[in-house]
């Protein structure tokens, strides 16, 4: 079968087509999670269209020069964009993690100070690695109504509750603050994503407020996010046929339970289970 897409995602080569040549390709991206999951991005390619501005026409779009980053005109389009790299790193962080807890770190004051923010959720990482070395992370930030900052952390395992508020209460001052645990059922198979796609969601949110530039979520460090596999479908593969395989591979490996996404217009297909 003659591969058309590289490992980095670019058509690295494309059939012979005489002009006037309606020419489709189909692939299968897959990244496998372990315990995290699986996702799976299935995608048409129209390799008639000669580039990205033809591709822009075609779905209706404004072909014209790339702004710089944070320009007003462009503003809406960089912050979807900036808010879709986002949300998709902290939901392939979760998912390596396979995280099966939440913390959430309040402030019982009108806490909207971003350094301090920051500042805070470091020593409570510093602090609770004494006691917990191998701590690993995804923390996101959200605002409430009244404008205040609070904390959201995806991980793993147990914790001593009266530990967890002794750390935090050193931090932000006695009675000054909460910490609140959520550990998702185990029962059932998509819990990870479900929290994974959870915290995802908070990230949206962030972006809605302040700079462009902003830091919306943290991590740990040395998360390996597993490298996705490619596969090319023969030539003569529908959308029809593309979903098929998708749900084949997802059999294949045992999972159930997924949950998928799907645009006509931009020929793609995605779906994720655990």
């Amino acid at each position: 079968m003659e591969r058309i897409i590289d490992e980095n995602g670019e058509i690295s080569s494309t059939p012979e087509k005489k002009q006037g040549q309606h020419v489709v390709r189909r692939s299968l991206r897959v990244r496998d999670f372990g315990k995290g999951g699986l996702e799976i991005t299935c995608k048409r390619h129209d390799l008639t269209l000669p580039n990205d501005i033809e591709r822009a026409r075609m779905l209706g779009a404004h072909a014209r020069p790339r702004a710089k980053r944070g320009e007003s005109e462009d503003r809406d389009k960089s912050i979807e964009s900036a808010t879709k790299r986002a949300r998709r790193m902290v939901r392939q962080r979760c998912k390596a993690l396979a995280v099966d807890t939440m913390l959430t770190l309040n402030y019982r004051e009108n806490m909207q100070d971003a350094k301090r923010l920051q500042a805070d959720l470091q020593e409570f990482v510093r602090q609770l690695r004494k006691h917990y070395s191998a701590f690993e992370y995804v923390a996101v930030v959200e605002r409430q109504e009244r404008g205040a900052f609070h904390i959201h952390m995806g991980t793993t395992g147990k914790f001593n509750f009266k530990l967890l508020h002794k750390i935090w209460f050193a931090i932000v001052g006695d009675g000054m603050g909460n910490v609140d645990v959520s550990i998702r059922k185990r029962k059932g198979r998509s819990h990870r994503h479900k929290l994974a796609a959870y915290l995802s969601k908070y990230i949206s949110k962030a972006f809605e407020d302040g700079e462009l530039n902003a830091k919306r979520y943290w991590s740990s460090k040395g998360i390996q996010i597993p490298k996705q596999e490619w596969f090319d479908l023969c030539p003569w593969a529908d959308d029809l046929m593309m979903m098929q395989e998708a749900f084949d591979i997802l059999k294949d490996r045992g999972l159930s339970e997924p949950k998928y996404w799907w645009s006509q217009q931009l020929g793609i297909f995605w779906l994720t289970a655990s």
